[in-house]
């Protein structure tokens, strides 16, 4: 690994895949979905750079080339990759629109289960967290974070889908859904860390004494605060598995039979990329336990983007749209129908 730079491997890595994504779209002529690419990538930036910043809970290396405001650009191209290639994966099932964040969110917080300790120990970052505590030194509210992340953002652009695009108010919003999803995550962070905070200040008499006059928030990776937040982590991907699920049960006969070649090798080279760093570092033998973990969690996301294929598959695709190939198959099937009926 000492042969290897890592930061410049991420970086290449993150430019490669953005751009192949971003490429796909704009041979399709589809210049609303390059927009919600690159939305992404700002959406990304301005998280991380703000959160960075006024938290202090954790802070990235600067061996990285590409930055701004010491945030390297890479994790918003990652940002862009994740949350776009889990809303393709999920267009390949035909739940409502409003369900699949669900299930973007589920994907995206099980890819960061695995990457996230291994970066720190690679040391692209470095949370506050000592290495032994949270999840092998990630705090737990990372995860409900990602969670909050992939699922606002997907919501939002997917309702925006849902409007007229030829309307003066749609184009203003997507030209904003950057913000207006920020300022949802904001949101949803306040009502996370007042929930995983109170017990605290309850259970410890000088808790808001020490929560004002801590400058880093140091007190957030206290161990009672730590078991809140895993707490409410559990709460939330229970009922994320929950409604993902519900939402597959009841469209199982509507599946929609494709397997999309970018989705899957997008979070695909994450997962190998992470798998070759952990083996070449020798991270597997601090913590073997992910070797195990990793190939779990990898399988799942086989299993999430072949499913569709599997259970009655007829094609893959690489740059045609889920759309056309849907109305297709109904145009079949209708005609299949009005055949019968003869």
């Amino acid at each position: 690994m000492a042969n290897w730079n890592i930061f410049l491997i991420i970086e290449v890595f993150s430019i490669v895949v953005f751009l192949a994504v971003l490429s796909r779209e704009m041979f399709q002529q589809n210049k609303a979905r390059v927009y919600e690419i690159i939305a992404c990538v700002f959406f990304g930036m301005v998280l991380e750079i703000a959160d960075s910043s006024i938290s202090h809970s954790y802070w990235y290396s600067q061996n990285f080339y590409l930055q701004i405001l010491r945030t390297p650009l890479a994790i918003g191209l990652t940002w862009s990759v994740v949350i776009y290639s889990c809303m393709l994966l999920s267009d390949q099932f035909n739940i409502p629109w409003y369900k699949r964040p669900f299930l973007d969110a589920l994907t995206a917080v099980g890819l960061d289960l695995f990457i996230d300790p291994i970066a720190t120990r690679l040391g692209l970052w470095q949370w506050a967290v000592p290495i032994n505590q949270g999840w092998y030194g990630v705090p737990y509210g990372n995860f409900v974070g990602w969670i909050l992340v992939v699922f606002i953002f997907s919501f939002v652009l997917r309702f925006i889908r849902t409007l007229n695009p030829k309307r003066l108010l749609t184009k203003i919003f997507m030209l904003a859904s950057p913000l207006v999803a920020y300022a949802g995550l904001l949101l949803g962070i306040v009502i996370f860390r007042i929930i995983t905070i109170i017990p605290y200040v309850i259970n410890v008499p000088a808790g808001i004494t020490i929560l004002k006059s801590s400058k880093d928030l140091s007190t957030i990776i206290d161990p009672q605060i730590q078991l809140w937040e895993l707490t409410v982590f559990v709460i939330i991907m229970v009922e994320l598995a929950h409604v993902a699920i519900s939402a597959f049960a009841r469209q199982r006969d509507k599946t929609v039979a494709h397997f999309d070649f970018f989705a899957f090798f997008s979070l695909a080279g994450i997962y190998l990329t992470f798998f070759w760093a952990m083996f070449t570092s020798g991270i597997y033998k601090e913590i073997p336990f992910f070797a195990a973990f990793g190939v779990l969690m990898f399988l799942l996301h086989c299993l999430l983007h072949l499913f569709p294929y599997w259970y009655h598959g007829k094609s893959v695709y690489l740059f045609r749209k889920v759309e056309r190939e849907v109305e297709k198959e109904e145009r079949e099937m209708a005609k299949l129908v009005a055949e019968n009926m003869k």
